[in-house]
């Protein structure tokens, strides 16, 4: 990838945080002071939760249907390009500067790993438990590795769905959780295509209802680069 094209993906992914809302630090509170000013001197706490140390291994699985047209399989072009980029980038080592309580912290870096194919087993509309269940299915086949280090990421085609955790509904964060196979519990993430809900999924490229131009020309693969990355951090920090 164009170290320019990264660039840009890397700055809608911070505006794609500032539309989130302001983030309160993990003290709990939003002091504020003036005139509605948001206290910005808080320390980040650490509580005690696991985290991710070393460098994980993520695969993709993309699930639905992807080979049916060029701008598909750009898109997973230019997902696949980025994952493989963002590992040890200024922005994904932000994340080594916050420790656990004996000092170990995430290495900032990440390593593409490889990916599957998963035509609908679980249906068009998809629960946390889905998710899951879709990872959980590729490893008892074999289609993907076990690993210690694995993150494991379920990528949308754009006629599936998820109400129930809150794909295409506003202001809901990206789902993420574990699952076990063959004795062993991993993280996975989902991400949706955002040509399902544009407006909804892809803010920060549309002005009201007039959509903006992309870093690469590409509402469904720059937005979910920018959830991907928002996403494995979160895993990271939080798995």
């Amino acid at each position: 990838m164009r170290r320019n094209t990264f660039t840009a993906i890397i700055f809608a992914i911070a505006v794609t945080l500032a539309l989130r809302g302001p983030v309160v630090a993990q003290t709990g509170q939003a002091s504020q002071s003036g005139k509605d000013q948001v206290k910005t001197d808080s320390r980040m706490i650490y509580h005690n939760g696991p985290i991710v140390t070393g460098v994980p291994e993520v695969y993709f699985i993309w699930y639905g249907t992807w080979d049916n047209n060029a701008d598909n399989t750009a898109v997973q072009f230019i997902l696949t390009d980025f994952l493989s980029n963002v590992g040890g980038s200024p922005y994904f080592q932000i994340n080594a500067m916050y420790p656990n309580g004996i000092g170990g912290a995430p290495s900032g870096a990440l390593f593409y790993s490889g990916a599957a194919i998963d035509r609908y087993s679980h249906g068009l509309e998809l629960t946390a438990s889905d998710m899951a269940g879709i990872v959980g299915d590729q490893i008892l086949s074999g289609g993907l590795p076990l690993t210690p280090s694995g993150i494991y990421v379920v990528m949308a085609s754009a006629d599936v769905s998820s109400n129930s955790t809150g794909f295409c509904i506003p202001a809901a964060l990206p789902q993420h959780g574990t699952f076990t196979a063959l004795g062993s519990q991993s993280p996975w993430a989902f991400v949706g295509n955002p040509n399902r809900c544009p407006t909804v999924e892809a803010p920060q490229f549309y002005a009201g209802a007039t959509p903006l131009s992309t870093p690469n020309q590409n509402l469904a693969a720059d937005a979910m680069a920018s959830t991907l990355a928002q996403l494995l951090s979160r895993v990271i920090t939080n798995p």
